[in-house]
């Protein structure tokens, strides 16, 4: 399973990777770092090859592979690639995103999520499964609301997460 969390605080990041530990065990958990999630190319023939900071044989051993993001244009930077090279099963299968960051918030960034999946004729036939758990502060009512107009958001949590909120969502 890959998760991408997108949260620009960065004591929120540590404390959902220590829940998700807890979730997981310690050793069915490879968090790739931030530095890793966005690489920079140098030519075309380079922007076609994966990215891999760490040895297949550790990363077919973990349960889950958290790639955390600090800010919502990485995150979809790196997603955009992956629609226009069509490697849609490198996408995540949960994605947890903060709704109050600077720059795109998490409503904007849901929006651009939405468009790219409007150039895809079907999810069923590419495999993408993706699903989106908004995480927030606070809850308000509007946002709730806001949320069931997403078909990719399943559930929205108060942060901090707790290991049995995510043991919720996603049935680890």
């Amino acid at each position: 399973m890959l998760y991408y969390l997108i949260d620009d605080d960065e004591t929120s990041r540590l404390i959902f990777e220590k829940q998700l530990e807890k979730t997981v065990g310690k050793n069915q958990l490879l968090s790739i770092p931030v530095e890793y999630t966005h690489p920079l190319y140098t030519s075309d023939t380079e922007s076609n090859k994966q990215a891999e900071p760490f040895p297949t044989d550790t990363q077919s051993k973990v349960k889950v592979k958290l790639q955390s993001f600090s800010s919502a244009v990485s995150a979809l930077t790196l997603i955009r690639k992956h629609f226009l090279l069509g490697n849609y099963t490198s996408l995540p299968d949960w994605i947890f995103l903060d709704i109050i960051m600077p720059g795109i918030d998490g409503w904007q960034f849901l929006d651009k999520l939405m468009e790219l999946f409007r150039t895809v004729p079907s999810a069923k036939d590419t495999g993408i499964k993706v699903g989106v758990c908004l995480l927030t502060a606070y809850v308000n009512q509007y946002d709730l609301q806001r949320a069931q107009q997403y078909p990719l958001v399943k559930d929205c949590l108060l942060k901090p997460l707790t290991a049995i909120d995510l043991k919720l969502v996603t049935q680890i």
